[in-house]
């Protein structure tokens, strides 16, 4: 039986002296690959707290892996702690930009002084990537006038900010005046009307009327005629106003022009969806002449698309999506969800869950293999949300996993693990990978580490039922090896996680609420081999109350009556 306290104890490393801000921030730098497999915070605070002069690289790298994967602690604020800590460093190193990128993000909206913050950070760090980033992600919010817009003064050709600005901005006499100061800067460029309006069509709604936009796009289109982009996102407006036939007639007079047809086709394939009597025999039509030329297909994916077809046409639709795919017709993050997308879809009981399907997926993933770990490093949403089931390389893990090709899941698992050891259903699935193929000291390896991983992630995404799995996991093992006495304990302390804090939040959770009964049932069936009927018959009764639909313990109570 492995030892916890083995997986818990934090590495020792040699301390480095760190004598500026430049120096901590190459330092940093250094050690971004450990922002995913720093030990959690609670390990590194106190050693910290004792430095003086000296910064361990694994304890420095653990507060910023903390700050992206908690902004707050289960009383809904950042910990105090941390917040102490990172004010202490900023002090020490007051020019570091990886610092103060921290700092934008632990701040809450509703922080007074939020507006202060960033604005010195973006004075102070202007060209920084890390604190740009984070700037931007406070333009993405509805302080946006306040941040993003007060920046614009400084950089005022800059059009990622114009454009973060846009996908917030709700008010019409708004969202006119940004278009306008972007083309009064930037008007004989023309992304500032393209990638602009793309920001406003990618919103899927309008806050101001479809006339005054089509005013503004209708300027650069004077300058560059033969930009058939002008008409395609002409079309788009005239799309979500639900004027079909303009939108239509725009389309057709961008294929008049030269250059690719593709996203022209995408559109038209859209409106032929969207329209009332639209003909979707067509819009599959559409469809396949804009993937074959070469068309980001797979971001255009809509259930209404998929909802709107024939069962017939399903299959051919979702062939497109996967020859967008082995095409490279996608930006990786897009291949991503298009992947995952057919996922969904195979799963959800139409006919397109057939083995043929899934050996197809499985085929698909393999070959999208190579071009994960760009995957990953460019879709920070997954990284941060520690999401495996959002990610191409998780689904393909859960195909191998429903055709029990268990060296395949580790075959996978084992290229995820050095960048992603935060991912516990990682570690859960490898787990049971090893368990399958009878090397339980792995499996157990595996699950330990989910559990410490699951333990740390806790405190920051309360109500989720990451402790409960692995132990369940653990006890399982045990009770297989023959151990009653671990097993017992393992289901005991899975239980426990399910305490009153949890409880409210956890209720109609149906995986939750599995692993909560599973292990009831299993406390009760070593109850009944150790010949203690009374007790297995409260367990049963319990993890029927928990999980109604789990007939193990159904049946199990049935035998006692």
């Amino acid at each position: 039986m492995v030892p916890r306290t083995a997986l818990a104890q934090p590495g020792q490393l040699p301390h480095l002296q760190v004598s500026d801000s430049q120096t901590l921030d190459r330092l940093l730098q250094a050690e971004a690959t450990l922002l995913q497999t720093s030990k959690p915070i609670d390990l590194a605070l106190p050693t910290l707290d004792r430095l003086q002069r000296q910064v361990t690289v694994q304890v420095m790298a653990a507060v910023p892996n903390y700050v992206p994967y908690a902004r707050f602690d289960r009383r809904g604020l950042f910990p105090v702690e941390a917040q102490k800590l990172l004010t202490q460093w900023q002090q020490r190193y007051p020019q570091s930009g990886i610092l103060a990128a921290m700092q934008l993000d632990r701040l809450a909206e509703d922080d007074v002084d939020t507006n202060a913050v960033v604005r010195q950070a973006l004075q102070q760090h202007p060209d920084h990537p890390l604190v740009k980033r984070a700037a931007l992600q406070w333009a993405n919010s509805d302080l946006a006038p306040q941040i993003a817009l007060p920046w614009l003064d400084a950089n005022p050709r800059n059009l990622a900010v114009y454009q973060a600005v846009l996908e917030r901005q709700t008010i019409e006499a708004e969202v006119l005046a940004t278009f306008d100061r972007a083309i009064a800067q930037m008007p004989d460029q023309p992304e500032t009307y393209l990638s602009l309006m793309q920001a406003f069509v990618d919103r899927g709604l309008l806050t101001a009327e479809v006339d005054p936009l089509l005013e503004r796009l209708a300027i650069g289109q004077r300058k560059f005629p033969q930009n058939p982009e002008f008409d395609r996102l002409a079309g788009e407006l005239n799309r979500l106003a639900e004027r079909y036939p303009q939108a239509m007639q725009a389309a057709q007079q961008g294929l008049r022009k030269p250059g690719n047809p593709g996203k022209l086709y995408r559109l038209m394939g859209d409106l032929e969806i969207a329209r009332p009597k639209g003909q979707t025999k067509l819009a599959l039509d559409y469809y396949q002449k804009a993937v074959k030329a070469g068309a980001d297909f797979c971001d255009i994916h809509r259930p209404a698309a998929h909802n709107a077809l024939e069962d017939s046409d399903r299959r051919a639709y979702w062939q497109l999506n996967v020859d967008s795919i082995v095409q490279g017709n996608s930006t990786m993050a897009a291949q991503n969800i298009c992947f995952t997308n057919l996922w969904s879809v195979t799963t959800s009981g139409l006919e397109l869950s057939s083995s043929e399907w899934r050996s197809q997926g499985i085929a698909l993933g393999r070959r999208m293999l190579p071009t994960f770990d760009s995957l990953l490093a460019e879709d920070m949403t997954i990284a941060r949300n520690n999401e495996l089931r959002y990610s191409a390389p998780g689904v393909l893990m859960e195909w191998l996993m429903r055709e029990k090709d268990y060296s395949g899941v580790l075959e996978i698992g084992q290229k995820l693990l050095p960048q992603r050891q935060n991912w516990v259903n990682l570690h859960l699935m490898m787990g049971i990978a090893y368990e399958n193929l009878g090397q339980l000291d792995q499996a157990e390896k595996a699950y330990l580490a989910a559990e410490q991983r699951s333990l740390a992630l806790s405190s920051m995404t309360p109500g989720e039922e990451y402790f409960a799995k692995p132990r369940w996991h653990l006890g399982r093992l045990q009770q297989k090896r023959g151990n009653l006495r671990a097993a017992k304990q393992e289901y005991q302390r899975a239980i426990a996680g399910f305490d009153a804090t949890y409880r409210d939040y956890l209720a109609g959770q149906p995986e939750t609420e599995t692993y909560h009964a599973l292990a009831l049932n299993d406390l009760g069936e070593i109850a009944l081999k150790e010949g203690d009927r009374t007790q297995a018959k409260q367990y049963f009764e319990r993890s029927v109350a928990v999980s109604p639909g789990l007939t193990a313990a159904q049946e199990n109570l049935a035998k006692l009556r």
